[in-house]
């Protein structure tokens, strides 16, 4: 494709690379939904299974780190995004870590509003940590240490 034709589509490099981390995240979705809709999704489970998958797609995880960190100034063409992302990745998250909560999979002790900031956090930051010293920094194996300590006393 042409540069007039990619402009065509994207008014600039921003919105273009926003679009590339849309469908990162719709190809995410599309691995959970058959799960999600039988309501057997062991949230859990799939996040250590997106850390994984995230350690495949280094360049993806780059430039995802990238620009949120250039999307916190209100005036960034990715700010809008990247708060939508957010909001809607909690609300989910909220729902499906209760619903655990409910099933004794999860600890209870803590809210899942805040859990779920607290999973985000972690993996923010693991990414962050694993792209600068990715020899240093084993993302999965120490999501697995953290996500441990979600689980109730008596199963971990």
């Amino acid at each position: 494709m042409s540069e007039p034709g990619l402009l065509h589509h994207f008014p600039s490099k921003d919105h273009l690379l926003i679009s590339v981390l849309e469908e990162r995240d719709r190809a995410d979705r599309q691995r959970y939904v058959n799960v999600k809709e039988g309501n057997d999704l062991d949230v859990i489970a799939a996040i250590r299974e997106l850390v994984t998958h995230n350690e495949t797609v280094p360049g993806l995880v780059k430039l995802f780190t990238v620009l949120v960190a250039e999307s916190i100034t209100a005036d960034n063409p990715g700010h809008e995004f990247f708060v939508k992302r957010y909001q809607g990745l909690r609300e989910i998250g909220n729902e499906l870590i209760k619903k655990s909560q409910e099933k004794g999979e999860i600890r209870d002790d803590i809210s899942a509003e805040d859990l779920i900031v607290m999973i985000f956090a972690m993996m923010d930051g693991l990414q962050i940590q694993w792209l600068l010293e990715p020899e240093l920094v084993q993302m999965s194996r120490i999501i697995n240490i953290f996500l441990d300590y979600l689980r109730p006393a008596g199963d971990k």
